[in-house]
Order: structure tokens, then sequence, then C-alpha cells
């Protein structure tokens, strides 16, 4: 599951109350989440089919890196086999993927289309919650989530995003920062992904979007 097309999006933080719902609320968490430059973090990706939750569940960790200038670093592991990591990076002008599957073998490489996103890449994309983005591919809608947290609703309205995504929440914490993302595919997969850290403007090293046969992290 590599490629399809959306951008990559951005963040700031100014405390919002809990009870911040509907057109007020999506006021102020634009205001609260437009300026920042950059996020960074780590998540916990699960992938299930839905109606089958006897099935195994795909379980990965995902590190990720994502600046407003176009640059990302998603590099993805699995849990139970170290030698398996994907790293997806882009430096704004060109973009391509790295796949370990054995020890001491080099990686597999692909060029990928720069803005081109995968359904992992959409997850993550939805963590820089810049709204102006995001209405401009679905309808929006923030509704109370519970003690402390939010859910921001997306629903696909731009056809090349609805082709692959029936809906996509967003929970947000109190400080108006994503806590879990759930995006529904078309074909019926759930795709979550549980963030454990998140940062805002953090210092990036610039290695870490090198593109293979530059200088990698």
């Amino acid at each position: 599951m590599i490629r399809v097309q959306a951008a990559l999006l951005f963040s700031l933080a100014i405390p919002m109350g809990a009870a911040e719902a509907g057109e007020t609320g999506l006021a102020a968490l634009a205001a609260q989440r437009s300026a920042v430059s950059a996020v960074d973090g780590r998540g916990v990706r699960t992938v299930q089919r839905i109606g089958e939750d006897d099935a195994p569940v795909e379980k990965r960790e995902v590190r990720f890196a994502v600046a407003n200038d176009g640059r990302y670093e998603i590099v993805i592991t699995s849990p139970d086999d170290p030698a398996e990591r994907t790293r997806l990076v882009s430096d704004g002008r060109r973009a391509a993927s790295q796949e370990w599957t054995m020890p001491d073998e080099l990686p597999v490489v692909k060029a990928l289309a720069v803005g081109g996103q995968d359904l992992l890449q959409r997850l993550l994309s939805c963590l820089r919650l810049d709204l102006a983005a995001l209405k401009s591919e679905y309808a929006v809608e923030l509704r109370p989530a519970g003690p402390g947290l939010r859910e921001l609703s997306l629903v696909p309205t731009a056809p090349a995003v609805a082709r692959e995504v029936a809906s996509v929440a967003v929970a947000i914490d109190d400080a108006g920062r994503p806590v879990r993302v759930v995006l529904i595919d078309t074909s019926g997969e759930r795709h979550r992904l549980d963030v454990t850290a998140f940062s805002d403007d953090p210092q990036l090293d610039p290695a870490r979007f090198a593109l293979p046969g530059q200088a990698e992290p």
C-alpha cells in the first residue's frame, strides 16, 4: 500500500476549552493550529477489516515527522520482526520508499510521486490539523467526544479522496493535539493510529529528510 493523492498539513498550540465544538470550536481550532511549521511523533498503527473483530490485527509501530514545506519521514517497523522496516521520505522535491525485510540485506528502493499518499500517509496528514486544507477535501465537523476530548469528523468531498476513504475521525485532547486517528477505507478496512508521542515545531535534523543515497538518519 504505497501512494495516491493528497497533501501534507500543518499546526500550533493555544489552550482551547473542552466544551468548544461546532463552528465556534472549529474556528478556535483553526486559529490554534494554523502556524506550526512541523510536527513530530510516534504511534501504533493497526489495520483490521470491519466486521471481522476476531481476525488477526496487523500492528506496526510508526515514527513520523512532517513539515509544511513538503518534507516528511515516516518509518514503519514491526514489533514481531526487527528486520522488517519501511521508510517513506521526501525532501520536498523528490520522494522515495525503502523497504527492509531481511537482516544484512540492502533495502528495496522505489521512487514515489511527490505529494502522493497511501492510506497511512492520509492518517498522518490529519495530524497536522490544517483546517483550511482539510476543508478542501472533506466536510468537517467538530463535536464533543467524552471527558477531555473532541472528535473531528471528516467525510470526503474531493472525488480523488472519496475513491479511497469513506470517513476519518480524529480524537483531539484539551490542548488541541491529536491522540487518535481512525480512517475507514472504501474496501471496508479500519486503519487506526494511536498517537503515543507528539510535538509541535520540534527541532528536526535535516538528515531525517535525506533520500536514499544521501546522508541518512
